[in-house]
């Protein structure tokens, strides 16, 4: 098999191929038409992992999710419209808001195959597959586990943990329900961090963040609601997903300035 000619993202059937097994991370983004829907489906082959849904009345809707899955190789992975729904998404030559990025984080090779490193791979993303009403300064309680390279995400504590010091990337995503506010943070050792807010009072409203930050080993990172939050989940109708990943390990500790 040629994988240079198969692998990557094809133009014609629309998704993207894995050349090689190993740990991928995929970001998908449209913006909605005033007073039309987006509601988007990421599948690896023919299963469905999460989606992105967008609809405000009289205005244009941003809908946004990502994930960190685990691909064999000649996996699949295809952005489609959920079934029975007509979409309508904005864009323009000078104006890009729909979008499908994803990059291999690292390799799963087995064996002899496996290469020795100096540090441990991590990479985790978790999801919310219910409805829940939370009080404020509350953990978003995931409960769906797509991947956990390195077991730095603890399901029960909703936190994820550092093993390595080093640079770590984090994108946190949620969908409110029905009139009602989503107020997400993201929080570092209890220190705040950094916010995702979304409200429409006649519809249900997306948030969305990312942040890069410098972790010493057992620092803590998680996502927790700032005020009263009603956070829209169900089973084949994921949008609140917390995804992290090492960038970079550090020998030894070094702050970042800058």
């Amino acid at each position: 098999m040629n994988r240079s000619r198969q692998a990557g993202y094809n133009f014609t059937t629309h998704e993207f191929i894995a050349a090689l097994e190993g740990i991928y991370i995929f970001h998908f983004h449209a913006l909605a038409k005033a007073n039309h829907k987006v509601w988007i489906q990421l599948y690896n082959n023919d299963q469905y992992v999460a989606a992105a849904y967008a609809f405000t009345t009289n205005e244009f809707g941003d809908a946004g999710n990502s994930v960190i899955l685990h691909l064999m190789h000649n996996d699949h992975v295809t952005i489609r419209a959920r079934p029975g729904n007509d979409v309508e998404m904005y864009g323009s030559p000078t104006e890009v808001y729909a979008t499908f990025s994803g990059a291999l984080l690292s390799l799963s090779l087995t064996g002899t195959e496996k290469p020795e490193t100096e540090f441990e791979e991590v990479a985790f993303t978790v999801g919310l597959t219910h409805d829940i009403h939370l009080p404020a300064y509350t953990k978003v309680p995931y409960d769906r586990l797509y991947t956990n390279l390195g077991n730095g995400f603890d399901m029960n504590r909703k936190v994820f943990t550092a093993k390595l010091h080093g640079l770590y990337v984090f994108h946190f995503h949620g969908l409110s329900q029905n009139g009602q506010a989503l107020y997400l943070d993201l929080y570092h050792n209890y220190k705040y961090v950094t916010s995702a807010y979304a409200f429409d009072a006649s519809s249900y409203s997306a948030g969305s963040n990312a942040a890069t930050l410098s972790l010493l080993a057992g620092d803590q990172v998680y996502v927790s609601v700032r005020g009263n939050s009603a956070l829209y989940g169900r089973n084949d109708q994921v949008y609140c997903t917390f995804s992290g990943y090492l960038v970079a390990p550090f020998q030894q500790y070094q702050p970042i300035v800058g």
